[in-house]
């Protein structure tokens, strides 16, 4: 049986410092943004988007950026900041699968639109007439001129 000889290359151990494991509160922020209604998710990611808040904003900071009428929802990192924008990546996107306008309400007679601060609403397209508004989602909405209004159209 051959005697095995020990390793002449010693295997480096590797370990976290102290000082580099830290609070992250304490290394970043988390900032949450509501996005306007006519903002889609290719505009936040544009420098130009972050100048107005830009110097509040610091290299790996996590900024949560969610459409106002809960179309889609972002995670961006800031990768840098300054006087004119910043750099972000984008961590994570979705955008609800219940977002979008169903085709057959086109063909309805009435449309829907989100107000911000008053939900999606319904309207009547010959008039622009509000039938109901206070919805919830897009689905909603949708489901409401398909259960009560398609008579009427």
């Amino acid at each position: 049986m051959p005697i095995e000889k020990p390793s002449d290359t010693k295997q480096r151990l590797v370990q976290l410092s102290p000082g580099d494991f830290n609070s992250a509160e304490q290394k970043r922020n988390i900032w949450d943004v509501v996005a306007d209604a006519d903002v889609e998710p290719e505009h936040v990611v544009k420098p130009e988007y972050w100048a107005h808040v830009s110097a509040k904003l610091r290299e790996w900071d996590r900024i949560e950026v969610r459409h106002c009428a809960g179309l889609w929802l972002m995670e961006l990192v800031v990768r840098s900041a300054g006087h004119a924008g910043a750099q972000v990546a984008v961590l994570r996107k979705t955008v609800f699968s219940d977002s979008k306008i169903p085709e057959s309400i086109d063909k309805s007679g009435f449309r829907i639109d989100f107000v911000r601060g008053r939900g999606w609403r319904v309207l009547r397209k010959s008039d622009q007439r509000l039938i109901k508004d206070g919805f919830r989602t897009v689905s909603e909405a949708a489901h409401y001129i398909e259960d009560n209004l398609q008579v009427a159209a």
